[in-house]
């Protein structure tokens, strides 16, 4: 047998159509003290808010339940047997969010851990300790992003000048250097055939060696500077993609396939975050 015993809401059903709260989609606000702890439901098959927020209900019960199975009766201060007590409380107004046609409901609450009497904190829903987080979290979310692109940029323009810069969202810097690539080579390909042909002519024209030999020597100096323009423009684009930051549009990119969801440990009873990487 299940007993819920539910603090009164302090919300009623408030929608905000601008901005998503921070706790949404970011992180949720650290809890400020050890008798409780935070978590985000969202529900998406509800008919209505008074079905989404009962099912919200049960879910916040069932995390309660998990982390601990012998409660204390908040109200008696009375220990029970054979009965589970879940103190839950909703610390922030509820979130309505339509994505692909289908409503989601969010609910920030708060769960007691088992103590005796959960102390719950008011709940600043803008607090500045939130943004921090918040920004903390995209911050770190954004290095590991540039990492990412890094280790694969970096191998991308050791096999193919310009490649990595690709990689990296400067495909304009990326198709010049490529560019200047493909002329350093065709020019090395075209300066050492035409070389070829005229030591090749020296030997059936023996009359016009000289001149010959003088054309050979120029096209293999010709040569000589294009394997200088492709070997300048190989290390320039492995400092270039090593030294420069990646596009934004690249990183924000990334950033979508790697996201931090919040996570819960039942052990201890803290709230951390995950990565998941979307392939």
């Amino acid at each position: 047998m299940k007993r819920i015993l539910l603090f009164p809401l302090l919300f009623i059903a408030v929608f905000v159509s601008a901005q998503a709260p921070d706790w949404v989609h970011t992180q949720t606000p650290q809890p400020g003290n050890e008798t409780y702890f935070y978590q985000v439901i969202a529900v998406d098959n509800a008919v209505s808010f008074a079905d989404a927020q009962a099912k919200a209900n049960q879910i916040a019960t069932d995390y309660g339940i998990k982390y601990k199975k012998n409660w204390v009766d908040v109200q008696s201060l009375q220990s029970t047997e054979g009965e589970m007590r879940v103190a839950i409380n909703l610390a922030c107004p509820p979130y309505e969010e339509q994505k692909n046609g289908k409503i989601i409901y969010y609910f920030l609450y708060q769960i007691s851990k088992g103590v005796n009497v959960p102390n719950f904190d008011k709940c600043d829903c803008n607090s500045r300790k939130i943004q921090d987080g918040m920004i903390n979290q995209d911050k770190n979310l954004r290095q590991t992003a540039i990492k990412h692109i890094q280790t694969r940029a970096i191998p991308a323009s050791a096999l193919c000048p310009g490649a990595g810069q690709m990689v990296k969202g400067q495909y304009l810097k990326g198709g010049l250097i490529l560019g200047g690539e493909v002329i350093g080579v065709g020019g090395i390909i075209t300066a050492f055939s035409q070389k070829a042909s005229y030591e090749r002519l020296i030997l059936q024209d023996p009359k016009h060696a000289v001149q010959y030999a003088d054309m050979a020597d120029t096209w293999q100096n010709v040569g000589y500077g294009f394997i200088g323009i492709a070997a300048a423009v190989y290390i320039y684009s492995l400092i270039d993609v090593i030294a420069t930051r990646p596009s934004d549009s690249a990183i924000n990119k990334v950033m979508e396939s790697l996201t931090l969801a919040p996570m819960y440990s039942y052990q201890d009873g803290s709230v951390g975050l995950a990565m998941q990487i979307k392939f």
